[in-house]
């Protein structure tokens, strides 16, 4: 694959995901699946909203350690896989309002460069995830 074309996947991935999370476009199996005649559907189910939820903050944390791991410095193109996997999750249409916020805020702390509001923002992030993780 070339690289023009590596670079218009990642904008067109990075593009969706911001959609979605500004709730402008559905997610791709949910925009296929909807009729055309959109009947509300339902919540996931608790355990399913937690796993969505708890996969959202493992990839802002990876997105998180590529800028900023002192293990090693990644590349380029792996700083934007992260991203876009991040983005990807957090334009989630099932993800709660609770863990959705609080992941746009880390992000765009992540894509700010912070390092010190990327880290208050994420710990933020886990805190609503592990919150939402024990309603009753």
């Amino acid at each position: 694959m070339s690289r023009r074309a590596r670079w218009g996947e990642y904008v067109a991935t990075v593009a969706s995901g911001v959609l979605s999370l500004l709730g402008l476009r559905k997610s791709g199996a949910a925009a296929q699946a909807a009729p055309s005649s959109s009947v509300p559907s339902a919540p996931l189910p608790l355990a399913e909203a937690e796993q969505l939820s708890l996969r959202l903050l493992r990839q802002v944390m990876e997105y998180e350690q590529t800028l900023f791991g002192r293990a090693r410095r990644a590349g380029k193109d792996e700083r934007a896989l992260a991203r876009a996997r991040a983005y990807h999750l957090a334009g989630h249409d099932d993800l709660p309002e609770t863990v959705r916020l609080p992941a746009a805020d880390a992000l765009a702390a992540l894509d700010h460069g912070d390092r010190t509001a990327a880290a208050q923002a994420v710990a933020l992030l886990s805190t609503a995830v592990r919150t939402q993780s024990h309603r009753p």
